[in-house]
């Protein structure tokens, strides 16, 4: 009874195929008021969502109209949604160079408005489909898990969610995660009254009990997926659908009844111009047909379906159908078979669908054991049986590890504001003390003290100056250890975690850029030691320091070093002035040193009407400053620069140089 209601359901949608439904005709109309305001700008985004299920070229149309209209209207979240449907659209119809450029439109946009949650939403969701629908598993996966984090409101965007979440889990071959999350979009679907979401859950959940070998339970749900898609004249849901439950049949050897489903799907996708639904409904037909014992036709139904997997550009679709090609071309070939399978699991663990690799395993395993190859069949058996064992818990890693990052990330800045108010605590409860002492003392001694008042109050102007000094100098301190060397010793600590969990190999990368680190820290300690040792608090000890850094920089370097200075050694700097002068510098001399291509550096230095003024030139290569991007070097020498009340000039010419200019008050 359930399968005879299917087909007068798809022969009564077939009939509507054509006509467009009351909500699409109301849309139309709204847009052809030709308004070019908010409401067909609506219009045009849900004729966009209606079409997309029906006629892709058409929703297409519509997406472009609805682009061209919000960037008028510079509504950038509707943008951003006109962009996310192409991107969808443009994959769907095999165009992954179109998806490509509107994916990267969408970044553009969240790069201009990073604090955006709406369009970060976006974005996230588009990245999370487009790598999840080339096979780039563990590239899709932060960006749906991203999303989990900033949706929160029950709607419809978030039930989307758990219904992308659990594709992409399934996907991995995380079956259980995948279920959970498909019965919690189902759940909030059903909440919201969504009718095509319920549908989209339903197919996922069957594919879920399909890989959990329940295929009763799955073809129960793929039923209800196709009859609610057909009433909602869901073309390009019910081609996915069609195939699933003739998968599911398959299984069952049910080859007859699997071959009718696939062929309603096959045409569908042919209607529509879907070519990977085209793939995967074409190498099903030669799955049916190895199994019915008719290898010819399975080995050319597949090698087509081969031919035009390469088109789509999903490295895991390619592995898992030249892998079935590599044997049903010539079984007996043990070395090709062996290299396609070894050649494929490499691209399948890069993708991170676990599950597929465990079934290139499992056929390896099952070819050898045919053969009494009972050795290599056991290696293989091992391997597989190790991966099915853990494929439970990947995804909940990634989600405690993103949780933890979080906490400590929260704990570090709970601990930093701790400090601040302790530290204001502090000096508030000295300044009140320090005021009362002073209250008392007035109130006791008589007018014959008032003078040794009048020297107290000096002191205690002079104490109060130095503390203002004193502060300043730790706060700069905090400010440096916090922004510095705090941060270094974070990018240290992530490194080291990732170097104990690396498997790959890439332990050394992960050491070297932890010695680089910590090599820059070392040195930005040394720097930050030297300023505040009051011992350098001369101009002579600044050049000093100057000559040596200097001469250590260019040691093999061939290039030769010139100082030039009239200068008063003994004139005092602050350290803040000592520290700043001193950094701007090495920066202008490690710029020099790394781009300039020079073979003679001049440093200038001269003191007149409490000016200092500093030139670093080089005879190097120069460059055009409207075309290099100003990084952060040089954003921290002005930076620097503001700090001290300095004026930082940049002068350079190609093939000429490049100078820096820095005029320093003394005062």
């Amino acid at each position: 009874m359930r399968s005879v209601g299917f087909f007068m359901g798809f022969m009564f949608a077939t009939l509507l195929l054509n006509a467009q439904s009351q909500a699409i005709d109301s849309l139309t109309r709204v847009v052809a008021l030709n308004r070019h305001d908010s409401t067909e700008l609506m219009a045009l985004i849900n004729l966009t969502t209606e079409f997309s299920r029906k006629n892709i070229e058409e929703a297409k149309r519509y997406a472009h109209r609805a682009r061209a209209l919000a960037s008028k209207l510079k509504n950038d979240l509707v943008l951003s949604s006109s962009y996310s449907f192409l991107v969808v659209l443009h994959q769907n119809s095999n165009d992954l160079d179109s998806a490509r450029q509107y994916l990267d439109k969408i970044k553009r946009l969240l790069e201009e408005q990073p604090q955006n949650n709406k369009i970060k939403i976006n974005y996230n969701n588009s990245a999370g489909l487009f790598y999840k629908n080339q096979g780039l598993l563990k590239q899709a996966l932060p960006h749906m898990l991203d999303n989990l984090q900033l949706l929160v409101d029950e709607n419809e965007t978030r039930a989307g969610l758990f219904l992308n979440l659990g594709n992409l889990y399934y996907s991995m071959g995380e079956f259980q995660h995948a279920a959970t999350n498909h019965l919690s979009g189902l759940t909030l679907f059903e909440k919201l009254n969504n009718k095509r979401g319920q549908s989209f859950c339903m197919q996922s959940l069957g594919n879920d009990f399909r890989s959990l070998h329940e295929l009763d339970k799955a073809k129960d749900y793929f039923l209800s997926s196709i009859t609610m898609k057909t009433e909602l004249q869901d073309r390009r849901g019910m081609i996915t659908s069609l195939r699933s439950l003739a998968e599911t049949l398959l299984e069952q050897k049910k080859f007859e009844s699997s071959k009718r489903y696939l062929i309603q799907a096959l045409q569908l996708s042919q209607e529509m111009n879907l070519t990977a639904e085209e793939v995967r409904c074409q190498y099903l037909f030669g799955l049916v047909y190895k199994q019915t014992g008719e290898i010819v036709k399975a080995r050319s139904t597949i090698e087509q379906a081969l031919q035009l997997a390469k088109q789509t550009v999903d490295s895991t679709l390619v592995a898992k159908i030249s892998g079935e090609l590599a044997a049903l071309k010539d079984p007996s070939n043990e070395k090709e078979l062996e290299y396609v399978a070894t050649t494929n699991i490499k691209v399948l663990q890069n993708s991170g669908d676990r599950n597929a690799v465990a079934m290139e395993y499992e056929r390896l395993s099952q070819y050898f054991e045919s053969n009494k190859q009972f050795e290599k069949a056991l290696l293989y058996r091992k391997r597989y049986q190790a991966l099915k064992d853990s494929l439970e818990g990947t995804a909940v890693q990634v989600q405690v590890q993103q949780l933890e990052k979080q906490y400590q990330s929260e704990r570090k800045e709970a601990e930093i504001s701790l400090l601040r108010k302790e530290q204001e605590i502090k000096t508030l409860a000295l300044s009140r003390q320090r005021l009362i002492t002073t209250v008392i003392l007035i109130a006791m001694i008589s007018l014959i003290v008032i003078g040794v008042l009048f020297i107290n109050r000096y002191r205690v102007m002079s104490k109060t100056k130095r503390q203002v000094e004193l502060e300043k100098i730790r706060t700069n301190i905090a400010r440096d250890l916090h922004d510095d060397v705090g941060s270094t010793l974070s990018s240290i600590n992530i490194l080291s975690q990732l170097a104990l969990v690396e498997q790959n190999g890439e332990t050394v990368k992960y050491l070297q850029r932890i010695n680089d680190q910590s090599t820059r820290m070392m040195e930005n300690m040394s720097d930050m030691v030297w300023s505040i040792n009051p011992r350098n608090d001369t101009l002579g000890k600044v050049i000093s320091q100057m000559r040596i850094f200097a001469g250590e920089l260019f040691e093999d370097s061939g290039v030769e070093v010139r100082f030039q200075m009239t200068t008063d050694d003994t004139q005092v700097l602050s350290s803040d002035k000592r520290k700043n002068l001193f950094l701007i510098f090495k920066e202008a001399l490690n710029n020099a040193a790394k781009y300039s291509k020079a073979n003679q550096v001049t440093i200038l230095l001269q003191q007149d009407k409490g000016m200092l003024t500093m030139v670093v030139r080089d005879n190097g290569s120069g460059f055009d400053e409207l075309k290099v991007k100003s990084g952060n070097g040089l954003r921290n020498m002005s930076d620097r620069a503001n700090q001290i009340n300095a004026n930082l000039t940049l002068t350079t010419n190609i093939a000429v140089g490049t100078q820096w200019t820095l005029i320093l008050p003394l005062a």
